[in-house]
């Protein structure tokens, strides 16, 4: 069962099999019926979430969770899912995103104090509040900025991407504040979208943020991970191998967008021998259905202006064969 892209359950039936071909059609209508049931119904009682869960959440998950959209979205123009783990102990990660001119974020609070949690809270809600606003994603990322910057002086940071992507055009743009990435799969070969570091949000007053943007093409795949998906290989760190990642999403190319980041922490989750991941990992992928053009990814080069000197950030270099071109906006 699925509520706009959205896997709410499984909705099982038992009927001889005759029975089950002739009334197939009726039992979808019927599974479309009980999932928007589900859902309207999740917000006035406890009891679906109980039953969902196999065993209770720290509280850091529970405030995660009540942060986040949907896990799925889908439109003409685009499927998307997202998922996060470990689910029961989540500390600080969180992704978001918003219809229409599609807009997608994830955020990562950089530190595993007692407060983290509530870092995350108050960034994903600065940036909701600017978003909501009208307020472009180099506004958001300002907002988000400032009131982590205002409550914790720069002691505490977060780290973020933010995307939009105009649907009518299939042009997205996007920023980095830290550490979280973006790699495009098109058309068999995987592209690291090198997008310029900024300063992890609630570092200094007064940062500012501008965008990078680039075309995307019918049939792109996204993916924007945290570092717990990047570096979370290897017991000792190291980024995620560049050929591992091709070929997890070359075996799911078939796959909806929640089977792809499914797989993806799955494949993590036993690497690290089935047990829960030490360090939060959040993962959403995009498959862009919508208008593009497919000959060339144009990543144009932002302003950046800062009131201090920014810390040495690694930044991710183009794959091979893909053509950019830089240009001031």
């Amino acid at each position: 069962m699925s509520v706009h892209g959205d896997r709410v359950g499984v909705l099982q039936v038992t009927a001889p099999a005759t029975v089950l071909e002739k009334r197939l059609d009726q039992l979808t209508d019927l599974a479309t019926l009980t999932g928007y049931a589900l859902t309207a119904t999740s917000r006035h009682t406890d009891l679906l979430h109980r039953a969902a869960r196999s065993r209770r959440m720290t509280l850091a998950a529970e405030l995660q969770w009540q942060l986040l959209p949907v896990r799925g979205c889908l439109a003409p123009e685009y499927e998307l899912a997202g998922h996060l783990e470990p689910a029961y102990a989540v500390y600080a990660d969180n992704f978001d995103w918003s219809e229409g001119h599609l807009l997608v974020s994830i955020t990562d609070a950089a530190n595993h104090a007692r407060s983290t949690p509530l870092l995350t809270t108050l960034s994903v809600t600065a940036a909701r509040n600017a978003r909501r606003g009208c307020l472009g994603i180099a506004e958001q990322a300002a907002m988000a900025d400032q009131a982590v910057y205002t409550h914790h002086q720069g002691d505490h940071s977060v780290d973020a991407i933010f995307m939009t992507i105009d649907i009518a055009t299939g042009r997205a743009s996007a920023l980095t504040a830290g550490s979280p990435a973006v790699v495009l799969l098109r058309e068999g070969a995987l592209h690291p979208i090198g997008l310029t570091d900024q300063i992890p949000l609630g570092m200094f007053e007064g940062t500012e943020y501008t965008e990078q943007s680039f075309q995307l093409a019918t049939g792109d795949r996204l993916l924007l991970m945290s570092d717990g998906v990047t570096d979370g290989w290897s017991p000792r760190g190291g980024s995620l191998p560049h050929q591992r990642l091709l070929e997890i999403l070359e075996r799911d190319v078939d796959e909806h967008p929640a089977g792809v980041v499914r797989s993806l922490i799955d494949e993590l989750i036993a690497h690290h021998g089935g047990n829960d991941l030490d360090d939060d990992a959040t993962v959403v992928c995009l498959d862009w259905n919508g208008p593009g053009c497919p000959n060339e990814l144009t990543l144009t080069e932002p302003d950046i202006v800062v009131r201090e000197a920014r810390p040495h950030l690694h930044a991710v270099a183009p794959a091979q064969g893909l053509r950019i071109t830089a240009g001031v906006r």
